[in-house]
């Protein structure tokens, strides 16, 4: 939607609290308004001598109508002058915007634009158009009437530190806007997917690490997270359009015709908001969404080769997704059999009480203490750190790290597909950016192991039923299933968990019943402390490593 804003006064410069005068909104501006189409009021090219430069501008000044002149010379100037030469500039270097597709050839003054505040949360996208040499500023969200239009002097992946050092050291401001005002724990929670951000975006520029199998799938992923965390945002700007432009060369040039129409089309759809559909990118990608196999890159490698023509049909949005980055599909981790009722031995996601529930002594209103357990999915190794699990009940969350370490308390040969996390007293956090799951601080409380899930509940339900005395101090061997008095039998002194009648039980349990396997896990004091710790009543502090009684 390309509509110049002054002919329909969609907005009016008016008095901003703190800031002196900015733009606002008069009425309701659509997302992908075109609210400034602007020619330069003086375009300077680079590559000159400073000699060259003061007389150009000096030229060009002096050319100016008297309004346009006074205009020029009511602008800000950051730097010393001795002279008109190095006044004029001085208010050109503080002023200037790029007005080039390749930044560094050409910087011009655009008046209208200047007028526009600074906000790290902007609702405005500003960028030369090359089609119709002008400078244009378009809505990147509904902009509701008496909302200032604002546009961002930073990065918008910095986290609130480093915007406020530059906002102070290059601007001489400091920013009190909506991102910057949040509570700690909001601030922390976006600062936190903004580092993710930046870490995702250098994990896909570094070489793949030899020790990744599928790299092809590794960078994907990588671009998928970049996704995922702009949405939870819900932020769709350059740097999101530019994602989906990497997934469009990463796809086509394996031969992906199919997803690399639709990333096309989603890198399209963008450029079109924040540039206008007359756009250089813009155009580029509509184009590609047509026929993605003109792409330079198209046919570099066959190894994901679709027809434009293989876009699955009728799938949900979240199917869809799974399809388009390729995606792991849905794991069952724990059989219908091993399924324990809620609030068992364990608790699943759905099980845990909210952060808000729990009492100042980490216990909630309903238990004393919990563990969760939950089998780790393919992890993309970034920091922050994040895990995608799957719980008791067969449902995928996150577990979010935010320890002083991010994470790497945890060795990266310990989080790997396939084991199993164990958090106690994990409770359940409502995010303000993205979906409720696991916001872990204490590392005391965390530990991994090398097991699978439905493994651990075997086991478990196994130590549980033999394990634990009788009230008239009898034990049940786990060779035959015979019940005797404790005093009569012997323990294994591998685990300490199990009891038999003799070597002729024992030797049925070692091969027939796998304690082989079991007794080697089991003699992990900390797995045998999960099994044995009664959640519900232990009264004392809980953390790893678990204490357990050899009784």
């Amino acid at each position: 939607m390309d509509t110049t804003g002054a002919n329909n006064a969609m907005y009016a410069l008016r008095d901003i609290p703190g800031k002196g005068k900015g733009l606002v909104a008069t009425r309701t501006i659509p997302k992908g308004t075109r609210i400034l189409s602007e020619q330069p009021l003086i375009a300077v090219p680079f590559g000159k001598s400073e000699k060259w430069r003061g007389k150009f501008i000096t030229q060009k000044v002096k050319a100016l109508k008297k309004k346009q002149r006074d205009a020029f010379l009511s602008m800000p100037n950051e730097f010393r002058f001795i002279d008109t030469t190095t006044r004029y500039i001085g208010i050109f270097e503080t002023n200037s915007l790029p007005a080039d597709d390749e930044l560094g050839k050409k910087n011009a003054i655009f008046p209208k634009a200047l007028l526009i505040n600074h906000d790290c949360d902007d609702n405005a996208w500003k960028m030369w158009n090359e089609n119709i040499k002008r400078h244009t500023v378009h809505a990147m969200r509904d902009i509701h009437a008496g909302e200032e239009i604002t546009l961002s002097y930073e990065p918008y992946y910095n986290n609130r530190q480093t915007r406020q050092k530059s906002l102070r050291e290059n601007f001489g401001f400091t920013c009190f806007c909506r991102a910057c005002s949040l509570p700690d724990e909001q601030s922390e929670e976006r600062d936190r997917k903004l580092d993710q951000i930046r870490s995702l975006i250098q994990r896909y520029n570094e070489p793949p690490c030899s020790c990744t199998s599928c790299p092809d799938f590794t960078l994907l992923t990588y671009l998928d997270g970049r996704v995922s965390i702009y949405r939870d945002l819900d932020r769709e700007d350059w740097n999101t359009a530019s994602t989906y432009a990497e997934a469009v060369s990463l796809t086509i040039a394996r031969s992906d015709l199919a997803r690399g129409r639709v990333f096309a089309q989603k890198a399209a759809a963008i450029w079109t908001t924040i540039l206008g559909s007359d756009s250089t990118r813009a155009i580029k990608y509509a184009d590609l969404a047509r026929d993605p196999s003109t792409h330079e890159k198209y046919g570099t490698s066959s190894v994901w080769r679709t027809a434009v023509s293989e876009v699955p049909q009728g799938l949900g949005p979240d199917d869809f997704d799974n399809w388009l980055w390729r995606r792991e599909k849905p794991k069952i981790v724990v059989p219908k059999v091993l399924l324990p009722p809620t609030q068992a031995f364990f608790s699943a996601f759905s099980d845990l009480p909210r952060n808000t529930d729990v009492c100042s002594d980490g216990s909630s209103k309903e238990r004393r203490h919990w563990c969760f357990l939950g089998e780790i999915l393919e992890p993309v190794f970034i920091l922050p750190f994040d895990l995608e699990v799957v719980d008791i009940h067969n449902k995928k969350t996150k577990v979010h790290f935010y320890t002083e370490g991010a994470g790497t308390e945890i060795d990266a040969d310990q989080h790997k597909p396939g084991h199993t996390v164990a958090i106690i007293d994990a409770t359940r956090y409502d995010f303000k950016f993205g979906p409720p799951g696991i916001r872990h601080k204490d590392p005391r409380m965390i530990k991994v192991f090398p097991l699978r899930l439905a493994t651990i509940l075997s086991m478990s339900s196994e130590v549980h039923r033999l394990s634990m005395p009788q009230d008239n101090d009898m034990r049940t061997c786990h060779g035959c299933g015979n019940d005797a008095a404790a005093a009569s039998m012997k323990r294994c002194t591998g685990c300490w968990s199990l009891w038999y009648c003799n070597k002729d039980c024992q030797k049925v349990g070692w091969t027939l019943k796998f304690h082989k396997f079991n007794c080697k896990a089991l003699s992990d004091p900390d797995l045998r402390g999960l099994f044995l710790t009664e959640w519900e009543k232990v009264q004392d502090s809980v953390s790893f490593p678990l204490k357990v009684s050899d009784d």
